[in-house]
């Protein structure tokens, strides 16, 4: 997901919808089942997806299959600003029993693509207002509620357009390397994704694949465009972005946390990336802790 700061997950909201900056926290590569459609106002990165770099500017569309692994690369430009939707697939499948055999893309649709644009415009408005009526009035207001069937509507016709006029036969690729799948890559990420926090080697991802440690590093290389340390400090990295952001721990209890060895090693590899020490970067953003009550 490409947008942090505000997240919209509600019982009557068919999917996630998330708004505003991101404070150009770089994502790790990561996947997942749910179809995501992000949408730019503001700013500018280069985005990878599926193994291809798309630099990305404002008043861009992109829409990211299920399983597609992907990450927001370097060279952001301002403050990215836009919204994102984070489709609920239980709902989207009652609604589209084929969605399984469907892959998307604009490509379908070119004279389309305004009308959908125009969808990710609104729901961006409405995202906003509701945010104001919320910080107003409480959750369960008349105003609020009314707010949240706008965004659940425009969330439908979002799901409407997709599947109408972007949707065809998903293509089975062949993969390019036939020891190591998308499926073992998945698995790969997802296991250091969990035991990130650990003390993980390049080795321990390779035992649990069932490769060689060599066969494990040149893959996964020309897979994500990192390597096996780079991706596991991205990780790291991006865990500890959060905690400096939205919460009141120490430095210490941060670079532990997000399975740094000592509190030298999370100075060194976040200032290598931001540029910035930790502490520093802290006091530049004088973000208050999130209270988490608040968020739906």
């Amino acid at each position: 997901m490409l947008f942090l700061n505000e997240i919209l997950k509600y019982e009557k909201v068919p999917g996630k919808v998330i708004f505003d900056g991101d404070g150009n926290v770089p994502l790790p590569p990561h996947w997942h089942d749910n179809i995501e459609l992000c949408y730019f106002i503001r700013g500018g990165f280069v985005a990878n997806i599926d193994g291809r770099a798309f630099p990305v500017q404002p008043g861009e569309l992109l829409i990211i299959n299920s399983g597609v692994i992907h990450y927001t690369g370097d060279h952001t430009v301002g403050e990215n600003r836009g919204v994102s939707v984070v489709a609920d697939m239980d709902f989207l499948k009652k609604m589209c029993p084929n969605l399984d055999e469907l892959e998307f893309s604009l490509a379908m649709a070119p004279s389309r693509i305004d009308e959908f644009v125009g969808l990710f415009h609104q729901l961006y408005d409405a995202s906003l207002l509701y945010k104001r009526v919320r910080t107003s009035d409480s959750d369960n207001s008349p105003a609020a509620s009314r707010e949240l069937l706008q965004i659940s509507g425009l969330v439908c016709l979002i799901y409407y357009m997709l599947t109408k006029y972007f949707s065809r036969p998903a293509v089975r690729r062949a993969d390019c390397h036939s020891v190591f799948s998308r499926q073992n890559l998945q698995q790969a990420l997802q296991y250091i994704n969990t035991h990130y926090t650990e003390n993980l080697t390049l080795q321990d991802a390779a035992d649990f694949c069932g490769v060689s440690r060599e066969h494990f590093s040149r893959v996964f290389k020309a897979h994500m465009g990192v390597t096996f340390k780079e991706y596991l400090y991205n990780i790291r990295l991006s865990h500890a972005y959060k905690l400096l952001l939205h919460t009141h721990k120490s430095m210490l209890d941060i670079a532990m946390e997000s399975g740094f060895p000592d509190l030298r090693a999370f100075n060194r590899q976040f200032k290598q990336l931001y540029d910035t020490t930790p502490k520093a970067c802290r006091k530049l953003l004088g973000v208050s802790p999130i209270d988490q009550e608040q968020q739906i």
